[in-house]
């Protein structure tokens, strides 16, 4: 970047410029320290530069491979509104975007108003932000007013307030707070934030401000949040500049409610800016460039055509992002086509056609409870006015939705065991996400018919086995499978496929069947039969694989120690490969000897790089990017991850999306970005249900109890924690480390509740960490139990 950069003789600042950021984030790039593809992506296109170069330049060449295919994410976000770290996708509002600058230095309350679906919420977070903070001027709060717009504002206050407290004492504090502002110290504690930032201006932001007369049902606690709002207008510390400002998104068709408070109408005078329809200018700059950061292009007049589709309706944007999203995933030749464009339903049908196929792949009693469940995630609108969205905890939904509904026969009963993935998962990604749907179980037992016993098991035979292996086979695919064994009379055929069913048994928790049928092949063979050594050597490594999640860590990893000595890398390099992702990426980190794990997983990248094996080097990113994370790198993690993320899309690893997405939501809630944490976490649960993978849907709920447990949303962390314990106890025999990781999280429940047999949760969880040889995890024990009150559990989903 830096040699690009000085031959078009431009300074740092010239370039931060060109690439609409911060001259702080053109130095970090230029000493090495990585950023979100997205930022490098905005620099290569200012230095009119391909992304792969900058890259290529910009990461350690000889770890990684070159990201020259498609990104690991689409572009386009769907219904979903643009967030922060969205920045670098985010077009066509680039004006709007000066005028809210100038706007917030001149008004100490602005009005952002627009119909729905105009984009308010992406302008801001993606827009606003974002140039913000590349001035570093001005510190951000960020909240919703909810039910409660006192507490919503208190939630945002505590960490600025009392930094040093954890997640449960700020729990505490809460009603306290929340009491000081409702009596009237908003600019008050306003100011002690502001006196904090130093230089740097205080920015209030309240996100849909609707909500104060949609969800909050109080006209007292209305009326006393808009007279707190109002004080700040006069006060010395808000006049002065650049000093404390709120800026409030809301719906056009509510303002007429705001004015309704004489006060309130005072304090906004002028101080409105309005979201109209984006011209035909911008419209092409948001469906066009976004696609041109990674090399993809329309069919010709395809572009004209979606724009034209759009219209200048400013609640057409939704559908346009929606609609570019599904023809993404469907991109031949890294272009976009105007068959694809048809197949999708167009801009006008494309999330109908979505959701009927996914409403359809519903039994009828899971239709029911989709009925029911989407008719309370609307709020009809009263008085003429507009029907809105309505936010319902997922444990309400979960407590209350199933008692309503007369279900026969116990349908209730099942249909609760299975709501935590079916329907709402479902459901929710069709207006969230724009991950491709896999074969359903159906097909993979139509592919597992298709091999008759005594056929002959050619490479495309294999080909076959191994594409339902990577993407995650049915249980019935695997009973039709079992039984062929029996009829394969070649050795080295048998073992192979053999390796294959056990690997498809292994991911679906079988595991105690899963180790029955290995010692079964094993027992066939004698200890000296070369001519099938790396065969068998394939199912001793797998058998290790397996024990791991029941066995202790110190005697498995003497046995692929004693493995790697007898591997042969020319002869066969799968298992050498295996044996060192095995050591580097799941015992040595079980072990928590991350020196030890980074070095056989170094070894590992270089071996499947020289073979280019994309399957075994996506794992090994995989266990690189949580390594990273483990260590606190986490911009260097979210590169790794979102690297094997793309890679895993280049073939049917439906197993490796599952993981990886994990992973990344693991990493956001770390960052303590909890939106986006279960946005990736929700999107691995819709593909896991689809393959029933029990120990990794464990660890998604489980991690999406963490996000509970963070957000001190206890009742919703104890059923999360509830339907993880479920999914593991659907392993056979029990997921160990899923178990103390379970009892962890329960400790810290039960002493945040006040129950006094916490410690001795705690201790057995140490006891059983330290007995399976998971050290970090017995340090995280030993920390609980020392009377740490927020220790960081990052987790390792193996």
């Amino acid at each position: 970047v830096a040699e690009l950069r000085t031959r078009r003789g431009w300074s740092q600042e010239r370039l931060a410029d060109k690439a609409h950021l911060s001259a702080r984030t053109i130095q970090n790039l230029e000493s090495g320290n990585f950023t979100h593809p997205a930022t490098i992506a905005r620099v290569a296109e200012a230095l009119g530069a391909s992304i792969t170069d900058c890259i290529a330049a910009g990461h350690a060449g000889s770890m990684f491979p070159a990201a020259d295919a498609l990104p690991a994410h689409c572009p386009y976000r769907g219904l979903l509104a643009f967030q922060e770290e969205d920045a670098g996708l985010f077009f066509g509002r680039e004006s709007l975007v000066e005028l809210l600058r100038e706007k917030i230095k001149q008004k100490p309350i602005l009005q952002v108003s627009g119909p729905s679906g105009s984009g308010k919420s992406s302008l801001i977070a993606a827009g606003l932000v974002p140039a913000l903070k590349r001035s570093d001027s001005w510190q951000v709060l960020y909240c919703r007013p909810g039910a409660d717009p006192f507490e919503s504002i208190a939630s945002a206050l505590i960490p600025e307030l009392e930094p040093d407290l954890d997640e449960i004492s700020r729990a505490e504090r809460l009603p306290k707070l929340r009491g000081v502002l409702e009596g009237g110290q908003l600019s008050y504690l306003l100011k002690q934030v502001f006196v904090a930032c130093g230089s740097r201006g205080l920015l209030l932001l309240i996100d849909q401000f609707e909500e104060l007369y949609t969800h909050c049902s109080s006209q007292h606690v209305r009326d006393g949040f808009l007279d707190a709002l109002s004080s700040l207008v006069g006060v010395g510390h808000v006049k002065s500049g650049p000093g404390v400002r709120v800026l409030y998104t809301i719906r056009a068709d509510f303002v007429n409610r705001v004015l309704s408070h004489r006060r309130f109408t005072d304090a906004i005078q002028d101080a409105d800016v309005k979201i109209g329809p984006m011209t035909c200018e911008e419209l092409d700059s948001a469906i066009r460039k976004p696609a041109a950061l990674y090399s993809v292009e329309f069919e010709d007049g395809l572009a004209e055509r979606i724009l034209n589709d759009a219209g200048s309706e400013p609640g057409s944007l939704p559908l346009l992002e929606f609609a570019l999203a599904e023809l993404w995933s469907r991109q031949r030749d890294r272009t976009l086509t105007h068959s694809a464009y048809e197949k999708i339903g167009q801009l006008s049908g494309a999330i109908a056609q979505r959701a009927e196929k996914v409403f359809r792949s519903l039994n009828s009693g899971e239709q029911e409870v989709a009925r029911h469940i989407l008719t309370r995630l609307v709020r009809l609108g009263d008085e003429g006015g507009e029907d809105t969205r309505q936010r319902i905890p997922f444990s309400a939904l979960y407590s209350e939705e199933l008692n309503v509904m007369a279900m026969p026969d116990g349908q209730g009963q099942a249909l609760r065991s299975r709501l935590p993935a079916l329907p709402l998962s479902a459901l929710h990604s069709v207006f969230s996400t724009a991950v491709p749907i896999d074969l359903p179980d159906d097909d993979d037992a139509d592919l597992a018919r298709s091999l008759k016993p005594g056929q002959k098991l050619d490479d495309q035979t294999f080909a076959l086995l191994r594409d339902l292996q990577l993407r995650g086979a049915s249980g019935l695919a695997i009973e039709l499978l079992n039984p062929q064994l029996d009829g394969i009379s070649d050795p080295h055929v048998r073992l192979k496929f053999a390796s294959i069913v056990f690997d498809m048994m292994h991911v679906r928790g079988r595991y105690a069947d899963a180790a029955e049928l290995i010692r079964q092949e094993l027992a066939l063979h004698p200890l000296n039969a070369d001519e099938h050594t790396p065969a068998l050597l394939s199912l001793r490594i797998r058998l290790v694989h397996h024990q791991m999640f029941y066995r202790p860590v110190p005697e498995l990893w003497q046995q692929m120690l004693d493995l790697l000595g007898c591997v042969d890398c020319g002869r066969d390099p799968e298992c050498y490969g295996e044996i060192l992702y095995m050591l580097g990426g799941n015992l040595g980190t079980l072990k928590g000897d991350y020196r030890v794990a980074r070095q056989y997983l170094v070894r590992c990248v270089r071996h499947a790089r020289q073979r280019k094996d994309q399957y075994l080097l996506t794992r090994c990113l995989r266990k690189y990017g949580d390594l990273l994370r483990f260590e606190g790198h986490l911009q260097l993690a979210h590169m790794t991850l979102t690297e094997a993320l793309r890679l895993s899309a280049r073939g049917r690893g439906t197993r490796q999306r599952i993981y990886i997405l994990g992973c990344l939501g693991d990493l956001e809630r770390q960052k303590h970005n909890y939106s986006a944490a279960t946005e990736y976490f929700e999107r691995a649960i819709e593909l896991g249900r689809s393959t029933f993978i029990p120990g990794w849907l464990g660890n998604l709920h489980l991690g999406l109890a963490e996000i509970a447990i963070h957000q001190s949303s206890f009742d919703q962390a104890k059923v999360l924690l509830d339907q993880a314990e479920a999914h593991y106890r659907n392993t056979h025999p029990r997921h160990w480390w899923g178990d103390i990781q379970v009892a962890l999280a329960r400790s810290r429940l039960m002493r945040a509740g006040g129950n006094r047999d916490w410690p001795e949760l705690a201790r057995m969880a140490h006891r059983e960490a330290t007995a399976a040889g998971y050290s970090r995890d017995a340090a995280f024990a030993t920390a609980l139990l020392s009377g740490d009150r927020h220790p960081q559990n990052v987790l390792m989903f193996l």
